[in-house]
């Protein structure tokens, strides 16, 4: 997934000549219609759009702070970043004007916190850690990497780290210093006292932006350069980027709304990918290694067979869920969940078939009586996600054991012990299939066969 930072801003687009008034009073309209404006007249709208709601002109204002009441987050934190691009004099103005559609961190927020300095090469986090700091760029420039992977490099007045202050996960990905820099620290407890001074609404664009961030990060799985093999290659290993871009996002919507635990704790299905992400390089390694190597992790922490959450449906929304966290577990072969937690205790559990290879070192099945003493450990309203191809021999053991299956999108399921799930087809049917015949692929193939 990419870097664990919501607001880290971008160079300043260069300040385009202001548009006539006629023309963004159109561009105005357009916004409330909700039509976006073309790609080559964002930049000269957006600030437009700033200064209109500085402007004197009474008309001009009431229409700017309109467009601003129904624009969502995601682009009022765009906007946000443009405000110190204003020109003086219009820029202070600007400021007080826009303040009541503020949202998500600024770099003024880092104002009087103390700097630390890191050498070339230090480490300032890892995927995985508690978050309790923000960071600010004052010099120096810093790599956000993945499992090894390049991410994103920042550099002067650009923040990261400070997703985890609203949601309860970890850092995920690594931060390095790439030469000497000089960043600035905003302690968690600290940008805290100052977010319960918000405004009610503030703080609830606050947490949807979050949100916004999550989905982002989840969707970003599939969009890595097809040369790396990723958690979604494993996932999805017969999907093109965009088939695996939109089995993510039904991934999500059935997690947010089939799975009755609302966009609010997106941050379950979200620390459940993070999990299985975490542990590609083991068993990347275990697909290779000898039998002592395998011996060893089986007794040290078992080889992954599955991931789960405990108690995300009663943790609490807000910031009173740090109070009572949801847990978050690996199901290994050796101290498997299914085998020791207690009856009925888990939320949502992961089950890919990755995890569960019929051949290589980490060969191994699911037996049935496996299957049923997991099936006992889910709530009556939980769920379980299985990726797999159509066929797996993993969805007919589960089925066995007395949970019903739904699809998704071929290739992902959900299974709940509490009846056959809503609005999606048996596993046998594809929604595509239903609506428009056999696919575009067995088309083709049946008019090469004549």
């Amino acid at each position: 997934m990419a870097a664990t930072n919501t607001g880290n801003s971008s160079p300043p687009p260069a300040t385009p000549a202001p548009l006539p008034p006629a023309l963004l009073e159109q561009y105005l309209d357009a916004l409330l219609a909700g039509h976006p404006p073309p790609p080559t007249h964002k930049t000269s709208v957006d600030f437009g759009l700033l200064h209109a709601i500085a402007s004197p002109d009474t008309f001009l204002h009431d229409k700017a702070r309109r467009v601003l009441e129904v624009m969502n987050v995601m682009d009022r934190w765009r906007l946000a970043r443009l405000v110190d691009d204003v020109a003086a004099p219009a820029r202070a103005m600007v400021k007080e004007r826009f303040a009541p559609f503020q949202v998500g961190m600024l770099p003024e927020d880092f104002a009087g916190t103390p700097a630390r300095d890191y050498a070339s090469g230090a480490r300032l986090f890892a995927a995985g850690d508690e978050a309790q700091e923000a960071f600010l760029v004052e010099s120096g420039r810093i790599l956000i990497s993945k499992n090894g992977r390049p991410v994103a490099q920042l550099g002067r007045n650009e923040f990261f780290g400070n997703l985890p202050f609203l949601l309860p996960v970890q850092r995920t990905a690594d931060a390095f210093a790439l030469e000497p820099t000089r960043v600035r620290v905003l302690a968690k407890e600290a940008y805290l006292a100052k977010f319960k001074s918000y405004s009610p609404r503030r703080q609830a664009d606050e947490f949807q932006l979050a949100h916004v961030m999550l989905r982002q990060l989840i969707l970003g799985l599939a969009r890595y350069d097809s040369t790396v093999k990723v958690l979604v290659d494993y996932l999805f290993p017969d999907m093109t980027r965009s088939e695996q871009a939109e089995a993510l996002q039904r991934w999500i919507e059935h997690f947010t709304q089939g799975a009755g635990l609302t966009e609010a704790r997106l941050y379950g299905l979200f620390n459940l990918l993070e999990l299985l992400d975490r542990e590609l390089l083991l068993l990347a390694h275990l697909d290779h290694a000898g039998a002592e190597a395998i011996a060893k992790v089986r007794q040290q922490q078992g080889i992954l067979r599955g991931v789960a959450a405990c108690g995300l449906r009663q943790a609490p929304t807000g910031l009173e869920v740090f109070t009572r966290p949801p847990q978050f577990c690996r199901l290994a072969e050796q101290n498997a969940a299914w085998l020791t937690s207690a009856p009925a205790s888990l939320d949502v559990v992961c089950l890919p078939e990755f995890l569960w290879p019929r051949e290589g070192s980490r060969r191994a099945l699911l037996t049935e009586a496996d299957a049923r003493t997991l099936a006992q450990r889910l709530q009556p309203q939980s769920w379980l996600y299985v990726a797999a191809p159509p066929g797996s021999p993993l969805l007919p053991v589960l089925r066995q054991a007395g949970l019903f299956a739904g699809m998704i999108v071929p290739g992902l399921y959900a299974l709940s012990p509490a009846g056959p799930p809503k609005d999606l087809p048996p596993p046998e049917a594809s929604p595509v299939e239903k609506k428009s015949g056999a696919s575009w692929r067995e088309k083709l193939q049946s008019w090469w066969r004549k």
